[in-house]
């Protein structure tokens, strides 16, 4: 009887932690959604924090980069398509609207954006850079 009752404790444990921890599909709603708002609120250079760092480190922007960027504004930001592939990896096509502040022109671009669980920071990563300008 009471093998039995540490049993049930046990699975009552499990349960609970189960309940409390997020899932991976929760994480990486609210991860591009950060994303989303960081890079409409603070422009195309905030989403650095959520990108991952083998990928900064294999192609850092240079400062002239770093400047072209911190001339737009983000004025839209819209989701056109997302997709798994087989490595469980999440492929997103978005549109974003960027105004250039020198002459206040807008325009669109499209950008593809590749996310990755991590199981050591167990987070998802972008693994895409900022898109092009160009």
């Amino acid at each position: 009887m009471k093998r039995l009752s540490w049993s049930f404790a046990i699975l009552v444990c499990l349960v609970l932690v189960g309940c409390i921890s997020p899932s991976r599909k929760d994480a990486y709603q609210t991860a591009v959604y950060q994303y989303s708002a960081a890079i409409r609120w603070e422009g195309l250079l905030a989403g650095a924090p959520y990108t991952d760092p083998m990928v900064l480190a294999e192609a850092p922007l240079t400062g002239v980069e770093i400047s072209r960027y911190q001339q737009f504004r983000v004025s839209g930001y819209s989701l056109l398509a997302e997709a798994e592939d087989a490595q469980g990896h999440r492929i997103r096509e978005v549109q974003i609207g960027l105004i250039n502040l020198n002459t206040l022109a807008e325009r669109v671009i499209r950008h593809r954006e590749e996310w990755r669980w991590d199981p050591t920071s167990e987070r998802w990563l972008l693994m895409s850079l900022p898109p092009s300008l160009d």
